[in-house]
């Protein structure tokens, strides 16, 4: 029996679109695009506001606003060239008391500079600074000539130390990377996988043992799923876990969940953190449709598992729980159009949001085929669920006698020590004026 969600999602949203022209793009579901703490929430995605060029887009809601009407080209284009392609960003917050956002990305924004080569993408860094608005320096953390560097994934430990692994494609080597980043901002990198290992896709997590491990899949011998531990000094041995074209992992209470697809079925393998397998099942074999995309989320000891299933013309979104070896029904999440990439997440606000991309504009309004990001989402039980209040956009009244104006990151800002970012003024009194935001 086949149900549907539309009772207990809400109905889908844009997330942004300037207009119908334009891709936007959600970065691989198994990857931390989408970050909360505290009550704020940031996500980034890829947009195309034309075919020359395409941009890191960035977006934010502070615990009393929504999300920002406009997102954010936090990264300009450098003064020596023309529009470059940048892509695949991911994001995660530290977890030092007074956070940062740290912001991963490939660029090929080093060609122009340099006319000794002209094929090579690095990996980039930024970080914000004061305000969660002013991310004011880029790093190269690749900086390979010749080299292809791509599609990063980042963590954060417990001791906020910040880790990034990429794909690395040089000449006939295709291996996985991993750059941390000193206290005076130099990044070293070291190979990850062996020399005689063809491996792509990777991944980085923290385990809630504080434990890293870096998977990939090694596509030399039918697509092995491996993965290494790293105790941040050496890798461990690559320990085999699957066969699958893609995968994204979870974990909770010392259980490893892993999510692969092979041949377009969809499995789960759980594992403890010794890597011992503990069982499997099978959740969808496609009945000859493709499967992509499976992304999950816990809900109390319940793991929501979305995927995409379909064909070339229309795929779903659609979801299966999972909890003590058992499996729901499937629940259609969505229909219209080709939706693809589900990112689920639990936010501040005690919501389950799933961000996801959808062409649907092409069939309601009839225009070309140009995906834009959207997302549901539903009242997630026992959690708290805070108002929520239109951010406001105003210039800060000219008498201040009265008025004390900090940042987002809580602290006292002068009027002449203004940069671009947003602030809160609050009166003599402490209370906070109206609860505005004010954007510089």
């Amino acid at each position: 029996m086949i149900f549907l969600i539309f009772a207990i999602f809400s109905p889908d949203s844009l997330l942004y679109a300037q207009n119908v022209i334009g891709h936007y793009f959600l970065t691989d579901v198994k990857q931390k695009s989408i970050a909360d703490k505290d009550g704020w929430t940031f996500i980034v995605f890829t947009g195309y506001p034309s075919f020359k060029n395409s941009q890191i887009y960035y977006m934010l809601r502070s615990p009393t606003t929504s999300f920002v009407e406009k997102p954010i080209d936090l990264f300009e284009d450098p003064p020596f060239s023309g529009p470059v392609f940048d892509g695949s960003p991911v994001l995660i917050i530290d977890s030092s008391y007074d956070f940062k956002v740290h912001i991963f990305w490939n660029s090929e924004r080093n060609i122009a500079e340099d006319r000794r080569f002209y094929w090579q993408t690095d990996i980039f860094y930024s970080y914000s600074v004061g305000s969660y608005l002013n991310f004011p320096q880029i790093e190269n953390v690749s900086d390979d000539i010749n080299s292809f560097d791509l599609f990063p994934s980042a963590t954060c430990d417990k001791d906020n130390r910040i880790y990034v692994v990429y794909w690395k494609i040089k000449v006939s080597e295709e291996s996985i990377y991993l750059a941390e980043r000193d206290n005076f901002g130099n990044w070293y990198n070291k190979r990850v996988t062996d020399t005689n290992e063809i491996a792509e896709n990777p991944l980085i997590v923290t385990l809630d043992n504080n434990e890293k491990l870096i998977f990939y899949t090694e596509v030399r011998d039918k697509n092995k799923i491996m993965v290494r531990k790293f105790d941040g000094k050496k890798f461990s041995e690559p320990f085999f876990l699957a066969y699958g074209e893609d995968y994204s992992v979870n974990f909770k209470n010392g259980v490893l969940y892993l999510l692969c697809i092979n041949q377009d079925t969809l499995s789960l393998k759980k594992f403890d953190y010794e890597l011992n397998e503990i069982d499997k099942t099978e959740i969808d074999n496609g009945n000859g449709l493709f499967i992509k995309n499976a992304s999950s989320v816990f809900i109390l000891d319940t793991l929501y598992i979305f995927y995409e299933r379909g064909n070339n013309i229309n795929t779903q979104i659609w979801l299966v729980k999972y909890k003590d070896m058992i499996l729901s029904e499937e629940i259609l999440v969505n229909s219209i159009g080709k939706n693809s990439k589900p990112i689920p997440v639990i936010l501040s606000d005690g919501y389950l949001y799933l961000f996801f991309e959808s062409d649907r504009r092409h069939y309601t309004e009839g225009t070309n085929v140009f995906p834009h990001i959207y997302y549901k989402k539903k009242p997630v039980p026992l959690l708290k669920r805070n108002k929520e209040s239109k951010i406001n956009v105003f210039f800060l009244p000219r008498e201040r006698k009265n008025l004390k104006i900090f940042n987002i990151a809580g602290r006292r800002i002068l009027s002449e020590k203004f940069t671009k970012g947003v602030y809160i003024y609050i009166n003599k009194k402490k209370s906070i004026k109206g609860k505005w935001l004010f954007i510089y």
